[in-house]
C-alpha cells in the first residue's frame, strides 16, 4: 500500500526536475560567460597589438625618441595601451620588431602580444577548447621613412 500512495505522490516532482536541470543550466551560463570573457581578451589584445605596430611605425612620441624607435618608450606604450583595456602585459609578453617582415615584405613594424588566460573555474576552459590557455594577437604597420 504504501509504495503505491508513494508511486502516486507529486509533491517533490519540482524539485527532483530542478536538481536534475540545474547542473547542465549553471555549465551553460558560466560557459559562455568564460567563451565571451576569452573572445573579449582576444579582441582586446588584437587592439593594442595594431595601435602599438602603428605607433611604432608612424614613429609616435609615445613610442619613439625624437624620431627614431625607442624600445623602452614603445615597451611602456603597449602595457599602458593594455591596462586602459583591464590587460595586464608584462615584458615577457610583448615582443617588438622594428623592421620587420610581414606578409613577404619588409619595412614593417611588428607587435606580437601573449597572454595566458585564466580562469575562475579552471576545468570550464579544458572542456571548451583544445588549446593551451595561450592567446596571441600579432600586427604589423609599414614604418615611416627617416
Amino acid at each position: 500500500m504504501r509504495i503505491a500512495k508513494l508511486a502516486r505522490a507529486r509533491q517533490g516532482a519540482t524539485a527532483v526536475e530542478f536538481a536534475i536541470l540545474i547542473g547542465p543550466m549553471m555549465l551553460l551560463l558560466f560557459g559562455g560567460i568564460e567563451v565571451s570573457r576569452v573572445m573579449w581578451i582576444n579582441h582586446a589584445l588584437e587592439k593594442v597589438a595594431l595601435t602599438s605596430a602603428r605607433c611604432i611605425g608612424i614613429r609616435n612620441n609615445a613610442c619613439s625618441n625624437a624620431g627614431a624607435y625607442d624600445a623602452s618608450r614603445a615597451n611602456s606604450y603597449v602595457i599602458t595601451a593594455a591596462a586602459g583595456l583591464g590587460i595586464t602585459l608584462v615584458a615577457s609578453n610583448i615582443v617588438i620588431e622594428d623592421g620587420a617582415t610581414c606578409y613577404g615584405a619588409t619595412g614593417f613594424s611588428k607587435v606580437t602580444l601573449t597572454k595566458t588566460v585564466t580562469s575562475p573555474i579552471p576545468k570550464l576552459i579544458d572542456l571548451l577548447s583544445n588549446s593551451a590557455h595561450q592567446l596571441t594577437a600579432q600586427a604589423c604597420f609599414p614604418t615611416a621613412a627617416s
